[in-house]
């Protein structure tokens, strides 16, 4: 049942055209009756990427666990990439407003999206991410004299 915080989407004279959706808004309920849009997902590192089929000056809209984070007209809909999304799993929701009203919308799709690379280390709770590292210097008389060492204790 609508709540007059989350607007609706009724096709073709729906609220999203009178009230446009900008980023952070909550998702609009959709009609029963909402059309399928046709959207592939795929996911890379913490980066999620779109594939949407929409018609010429429709706009699609992508939603991440009910929050609006990608508005797109269709000419850019081949390739809508949604970064810097947060670890653990997410819901993401495709939904296409045609110029006419209609409204069309993809199933939910679910992400689980990895830590990023800044890992914790458990032992000292610093921060550590990759840096430049320099090749270990080794010492060949100290290698030669471990490697006497070892064969002496084995006989």
């Amino acid at each position: 049942m609508p709540t007059d915080s989350v607007p609706t989407f009724n096709s073709p004279n729906n609220n999203f055209n009178q009230n446009r959706q900008t980023l952070g808004q909550q998702m609009p309920q959709l009609a029963a009756n909402t059309r399928p849009a046709a959207a592939t997902a795929r996911a890379v590192g913490n980066a999620v990427t779109f594939k949407v089929e929409a018609k010429p000056g429709a706009t699609v809209n992508i939603y991440r666990n009910g929050i609006l984070v990608s508005t797109v007209p269709a000419a850019a809909a081949a390739a809508i990439k949604v970064s810097e999304n947060p670890a653990g799993v997410n819901t993401f929701q495709v939904v296409v407003v045609e110029k006419n009203g209609d409204i069309s919308a993809a199933p939910k799709k679910t992400v689980a999206i990895a830590s990023s690379s800044t890992t914790t280390s458990a032992n000292s709770k610093t921060k550590s991410s990759p840096a430049k590292t320099s090749p270990a210097k080794s010492n060949p008389a100290k290698t030669e004299k471990s490697k006497k060492n070892t064969s002496k204790a084995g006989k």
